[in-house]
């Protein structure tokens, strides 16, 4: 495994574990005492904050990561969707 696919299941395995209890329990808790942080509800921003996390991730993994760029590999045969 390359050290762009470490870093990426890393963040997944972040994200997973920061959006599901007891961390976001935690969270919930924080932002019942703070219901605002930097302007915006704290509970939100946290799960954004993750979800475009994650996104961004998937999107430069998608990028970079040479498995995951097989189909520029493929070739399709005309003849294979001909009955």
């Amino acid at each position: 495994m390359s050290k762009g696919e470490k870093i990426f299941w890393f963040i997944v395995a972040a994200m997973i574990i920061a959006v599901n209890p007891p961390v976001i329990n935690w969270i919930s808790n924080y932002a019942e005492e703070n219901l605002l942080t930097i302007g915006f509800p704290t509970l939100w921003l946290w799960m954004e904050f993750w979800y475009a996390l994650t996104a961004i991730a998937f999107f430069i993994a998608a990028l970079k990561i040479d498995k995951w760029r097989r189909w520029e590999s493929i070739e399709i045969n005309e003849s294979s969707f001909e009955d």
